[in-house]
């Protein structure tokens, strides 16, 4: 094939949309064994492409433009356990509802029994105060999630769930206590307050705390009445903690002790990360949400945190929370 055959063929796939060179890249590519699409829309075209080739075994599709079009979603199911990662829009209008009215899982995303990370939206005009997915955990391979607008009550009893991020408070934190055998592998775990309207006040109940949790972001949140919730001395597997303070020093001074006893009993705890809001705004102001900065309240915690018996490193920042 000569240059001047090769620049036409240029010419004319640049003219091509995106999806057309997709869906023409999956079905050209039948050999294909791994496939990971990131910031694309995924077609009804392009799934049926991906489905139907033979040789792939490992699919992740992460931070699609959009939910994926209801035609879309039995092509994605035929995937089945090849789909291993999944970015998700589950709208509360239009979701498939179970004969109580719950919003559940999309039938076909249950055939995918591969799926180990599954990154979701809950997509509502007036909030979704109480989620619930029905099926969720019916996923078997299911280990992070990570969600934003809310947290179903259904991913509290994932039994295999490792990881979970939350941006954005779960407001729908069950009320009663996990059953204990319920998500005894958590190792990270992320709440974080900002860009929130409904702040955490306790920790959310269950035996996560007693297991192999690592890493703790609860940043943003107003916990009372100590911003260390005495609950954390039973994370004894804590190495990286993350919280926010008061920026008032007299409060810091006023709240250290019982913090500190609380520190003290996560003996494996290596790194402190601390931010500082102001809770002096009302509560329904937004703005209490936001992180301010506090070069004094910054030095009265390095010196109470110096002066303990704490081996930790000390990190305060203004964006100090890992990502969701």
């Amino acid at each position: 094939m000569d240059l001047l055959s090769n620049d036409l063929l240029l010419q004319i796939f640049s003219r091509l949309s995106e999806e057309e060179r997709l869906e023409g890249g999956a079905k050209g590519l039948p050999s294909l064994r791994q496939l990971s699409l990131l910031e694309v829309p995924v077609s009804t075209g392009l799934a049926a492409a991906l489905a139907g080739l033979p040789g792939l075994h490992t699919v992740r599709l992460e931070a699609l433009r959009g939910p994926p079009p209801s035609a879309a979603r039995p092509h994605l199911a035929r995937l089945g356990t090849r789909l291993e990662s999944l970015f998700f829009w589950f709208p509360r209008d239009g979701s498939p509802v179970d004969a109580d009215g719950i919003c559940t899982v999309p039938p076909g995303l249950l055939a995918c029994t591969g799926l180990g990370h599954l990154a979701m939206v809950l997509a509502s005009d007036n909030g979704w105060p109480h989620a619930r997915l029905a099926g969720l955990d019916l996923l078997p391979a299911l280990h992070e999630v990570h969600a934003h607008g809310g947290v179903p009550r259904e991913v509290w009893t994932c039994p295999g769930l490792a990881s979970l991020h939350v941006e954005g408070n779960p407001v729908g934190l069950p009320a009663a206590s996990l059953p204990a055998s319920q998500l005894a592998l958590l190792t990270e775990l992320h709440l974080s307050g900002w860009d929130s309207v409904c702040q955490l006040s306790a920790l959310p109940p269950g035996p996560y705390l007693e297991g192999p949790l690592a890493e703790l972001d609860v940043s943003g949140n107003l916990f009372q009445p100590n911003r260390v919730p005495a609950a954390l001395g039973a994370a004894t597997a804590l190495e990286r903690l993350a919280v926010s303070w008061d920026c008032d020093p007299a409060m810091i001074w006023q709240q250290w002790p019982a913090a500190e006893s609380t520190l003290c009993q996560l003996e494996g705890l290596q790194s402190l990360s601390v931010s500082f809001l102001d809770s002096s705004l009302p509560a329904s102001s937004m703005h209490s949400r936001h992180l301010v900065s506090s070069s004094e309240a910054e030095d009265v915690l390095h010196e109470l945190v110096s002066s303990s018996e704490l081996a930790l490193s000390l990190e305060v920042s203004p964006d100090l929370y890992w990502g969701v």
